[in-house]
């Protein structure tokens, strides 16, 4: 069987030479893309035959889009992961233009099946009062630590209307990873415990107490393998370990290594003021610092008092007797909308989360039957439902190659039919390679929810014949 080829973009920083080790011992050929000026010294040697390097940048679209060529699957490791900058732009222009960058190299392929995209747990924000987030988080934007942190945030919302709009991304969270590796900014924590034991950091930062999700390097190659191997796109994945406080940190590594624990904490104020004093020797010595100054939040709006204010008369009537105004609540105006005969509202609260061996029935059954419709002739695509198609947004992105091979290429109407011979006209959206308005309504009408599996089976370019597989039958049967 032919071996699978996969870019990882971000190579040869701390997480990416790892991955690449990972995915050469899977079985996978690698191709890393690379810079001319990269230390290549955490990747395997250039004697594999299965590991190819690509020289290039995230930044330059052609020698990206040329780096992709007969792969089969990204892994978009690169970043650009430091405190500070001298110029923020930077990180823009690496996290946010680089990744949109992927994402257009996709539209222009063929080939490639699956992204995976490492993001980041900043990109959820903190939480308060001890609650422990999960893939459902989202961040408040009120205010960021870092710019980097900004950027990230910036990037996970392009990738989940990416995933929106059919392109096959995963995006997964890793926390603050540690474990051996080069020494990078990628490898903060390592870095944090030098300038600890070299009593460049001789106490906690702040109250210590604040907790920080850390994975461990390996487990995040891990995560990041079961991503493209069971992943479902647009679906968030978090790759983070125990939650733990910088204070339990330090206080453990103290154990482990038979010195002392801290005696103090630095307050606020004065990490703050490191940060900038790094910050300074930073533009002398063009040494990036550990640290960074605090950014400034984004204040709350501004709410102003509402007074009533006596308005000023013409003269004409400034002697007659001030009128009096009654106060009358509008209705509210609605406009109709076409329900395919469901009235009811969407339940979100209970809505249907599949298991995996419920998706795997769905699959199973939906091949079955496939193998049956090929007999007659048409091209068919089995679709699974993921929550994205179903709730909220209701977007149903379609592979690239049977859109190009089989769809309409310009914007337009197409018309399903189900199984008891009723059409649906349905926005179909060539640029973005799905369908739009009017799949809702398809979609309410047939009550999908996650877990169904839906078989395409092409009639003509505009005509699609639709089969349902309901993933609750396999509940059914076991009754």
């Amino acid at each position: 069987m032919e071996k699978k080829t996969v870019l990882v973009t971000g190579a040869s920083g701390y997480l990416g030479g790892r991955l690449c080790h990972s995915l050469l011992n899977h079985g996978y050929s690698v191709r890393a893309l690379v810079r001319h000026s990269s230390d290549l010294s955490s990747l395997p040697t250039s004697q594999n035959s299965n590991l190819q390097l690509s020289f290039g940048d995230i930044t330059d679209f052609s020698s990206l889009l040329s780096a992709l060529s007969g792969c089969h699957f990204i892994f978009h490791s690169a970043a650009l992961v430091e405190p500070w900058l001298p110029d923020p732009s930077r990180f823009f222009t690496v996290n946010v233009e680089g990744l949109k960058k992927v994402i257009q190299a996709y539209r222009e392929t063929d080939s490639i099946q699956k992204i995976i995209y490492t993001s980041s747990f900043f990109a959820l924000g903190p939480t308060d009062g001890g609650i422990v987030a999960d893939e459902n988080q989202v961040h408040h934007e009120r205010f960021f630590c870092t710019e980097y942190e900004r950027s990230k945030v910036a990037a996970d919302k392009i990738a989940l209307q990416a995933a929106s709009e059919g392109v096959p991304i995963v995006p997964v969270y890793p926390g603050v990873i540690y474990g051996p590796g080069k020494l990078t900014a990628g490898n903060v924590f390592a870095k944090l415990l030098i300038e600890r034991f070299n009593w460049r950091l001789p106490g906690y930062i702040g109250p210590g107490n604040d907790k920080f999700s850390f994975s461990y390097v390996d487990d995040v190659v891990d995560g990041h393998i079961a991503a493209l191997e069971k992943g479902y796109p647009g679906e968030r994945y978090l790759l983070t370990g125990e939650n733990a406080s910088f204070k339990h940190v330090f206080d453990a590594a103290a154990i482990l290594t038979n010195t002392s624990k801290p005696h103090f904490t630095l307050p606020m104020w004065v990490i703050a003021a490191y940060g900038w004093i790094s910050v300074l020797f930073s533009r002398v010595t063009g040494k990036l610092p550990l640290l960074s100054p605090p950014m400034k939040k984004v204040g709350k709006p501004r709410v102003v008092e509402k007074q009533m204010v006596a308005v000023r008369r013409s003269p004409r009537v400034s002697n007659n007797p001030a009128p009096v105004y009654a106060e009358v609540t509008l209705p509210r105006f609605s406009s109709p909308r076409k329900s395919y005969g469901v009235s009811k509202a969407r339940d979100f609260a209970n809505r249907v989360i599949a298991t995996d061996e419920v998706r795997e029935y769905a699959i199973e059954k939906a091949e079955k039957l496939c193998a049956k419709l090929d007999e007659e002739g048409f091209p068919t695509l089995i679709r699974p439902m993921l929550p994205s198609h179903v709730t909220g947004g209701f977007w149903l992105g379609l592979p690239s190659d049977f859109c190009r091979r089989s769809l309409p290429k310009e914007d337009g109407m197409v018309t399903m039919v189900d199984e008891q011979g009723e059409e649906f006209p349905v926005v179909y959206l060539a640029r973005k390679r799905g369908m739009s308005g009017g799949w809702k309504g398809f979609a309410e009408f047939h009550e999908l929810v996650d877990g169904d599996c839906v078989i395409f089976q092409l009639l003509s370019r505009s005509v699609l014949k639709v089969y349902i597989i309901r993933g609750s039958d396999k509940e059914a049967e076991l009754d």
